[in-house]
């Protein structure tokens, strides 16, 4: 048999064989160091296992299976509408497993026994960790970046909220190299034959502050959603309630044939800041 701690060591390998195939099979970036690191997570592995020689068996082979199995289950939960609740996708995980383990042991030759109260106990307590562990696994999966932030897959646990409202903070800083959302007060309407440009303060532009707001289309309405990055090395103030962008009014000399309420936007009507909907 192989000792435990041997297996432990090849299904660490898990989350390495998960980065590979998210870059192989999903796209996501991954640099030269996290290949470099995998490489030497494998070389781990064949060093455990020891294929060739004594410490290596049969069962080396079934904890390599499993990890491989774990690997493709995560993958395929990756790759799962989030809209599919988590409890439902172990549920449906539950239901297989028992199908299948009476058809294995059936298949194996397998004799069963009813268990102690002992070993109930136990069996009751492996399944609560179970599931714990299962469930968390998946929302993870499927809410978690691998590698990078994806527009298509965006979560609001990458974001840390701060109501200034609330607080009473006059600013909030922003870390270097990174960025912030926050809700105009103003609500705009734009009409018809109309569009919305914005653009930055010069203070705040010359402090490294850049502020980005797509254009506000014709028959848009809601409260504005600022994107502001910090460009610089170093955290910055925003202060709130204060001026930071400008709006530039476009009017047409007709209006559009296809306006922004027209093809049902989704962030029409939106009430203050709004994090990117996924379609």
């Amino acid at each position: 048999k192989i000792p435990i701690a041997n297996v432990n060591a090849i299904l660490q390998v898990v989350p390495l064989m998960v980065t590979a195939c998210a870059a192989v099979f999903l796209g996501d970036e991954v640099g030269w160091r996290r290949w470099l690191a995998i490489a030497i997570g494998f070389l781990g592995v064949l060093i455990v296992i020891r294929p060739g020689f004594s410490g290596f068996n049969v069962f080396s082979l079934v904890a390599l299976a499993s990890m491989v199995f774990i690997t493709l289950r995560d993958m395929t939960t990756r790759m799962m509408p989030r809209n599919l609740p988590a409890l439902l996708v172990a549920l449906a995980t539950s239901v297989a497993v028992c199908l299948t383990g009476p058809a294995l042991g059936l298949a194996t030759g397998e004799s069963w026994s009813w268990p102690s109260m002992h070993g109930l106990a136990l069996m009751a307590g492996s399944a609560v960790f179970l599931i714990g562990g299962y469930l968390t696994a998946v929302d993870f999966m499927r809410h978690g970046d691998i590698a990078v932030v994806d527009p298509k897959r965006f979560s609001d646990e990458f974001m840390v909220e701060v109501d200034t409202a609330k607080t009473g903070a006059e600013y909030v800083i922003i870390p270097p190299n990174s960025f912030a959302l926050c809700e105009t007060v103003e609500y705009i309407e734009v009409p018809r034959d109309v569009l919305v440009i914005c653009v930055g303060k010069s203070t705040y532009a010359r402090c490294g502050l850049i502020v980005n707001v797509t254009p506000l289309e014709p028959e848009w309405r809601g409260k504005v959603t600022l994107e502001i990055s910090n460009t610089t090395p170093l955290p910055a103030r925003v202060y709130a309630n204060e001026g930071i962008a400008q709006f530039v009014f476009l009017k047409g000399d007709m209006v559009c044939e296809k306006s922004y309420a027209d093809k049902a936007g989704k962030y029409q009507d939106q009430e203050g800041l709004t994090l990117p909907r996924v379609d």
